[in-house]
């Protein structure tokens, strides 16, 4: 079956990969089409999403047996797959951030004297601002979700009232 969806996959990839260059040569002719650039966006989003769904599924599968270094790596790995900014991108630095978390909290509960989980917080920090700015509400909510559990086991509590806040803000939003 894999070799099947393999097959599949690339050929998707073909597909977009032909559509992309056609609407690349629209825009060309035709620079100012809102249409054009929406499908050219559309269209490597499509790519990468497909290009990057192995390696989420592996460090997805590494996270699950406990290998978070194993699955923080194979995320990073797939960073390098996708557009910054694009929906695949923000998938992949929103599952470092949770397998920061994760391993943070499991060293927490294995040795609550040792302060090195807050490390591991530390490392999901950027990536969770980062996806604050997104333009997808949800994506923007899970971030200051997170943020507030960062912020607090890093002693930062003006900034969990402040995400606190922010994440309120949204869900009033989305109602």
């Amino acid at each position: 079956e894999k070799i099947a969806k393999t097959g599949k996959d690339e050929d998707a990839v073909k597909k977009f990969q032909e559509s992309l260059n056609n609407f690349e040569i629209a825009y060309a002719l035709q620079p100012d089409s809102a249409f054009v650039k929406d499908n050219i966006v559309a269209l490597n989003g499509r790519i990468n999403t497909i290009l990057v769904k192995p390696t989420i599924d592996k460090g997805v599968e590494l996270e699950k047996n406990g290998d978070f270094a194993g699955a923080i790596n194979e995320y990073t790995n797939g960073l390098s797959k996708v557009t910054k900014g694009s929906g695949a991108y923000e998938v992949i630095i929103y599952n470092i951030s949770l397998a920061n978390l994760k391993w943070g909290e499991k060293m927490r509960e294995t040795n609550s004297e040792d302060p090195a989980y807050k490390d591991k917080y530390t490392a999901a920090l950027p990536y969770l601002e980062e996806l604050t700015s997104s333009k997808d509400k949800d994506n923007k909510l899970n971030a200051y979700e997170l943020l507030i559990q960062v912020y607090a086991n890093l002693g930062m509590n003006d900034k969990a009232q402040d995400a606190i806040k922010m994440r309120d803000q949204l869900k009033n939003e989305n109602k």
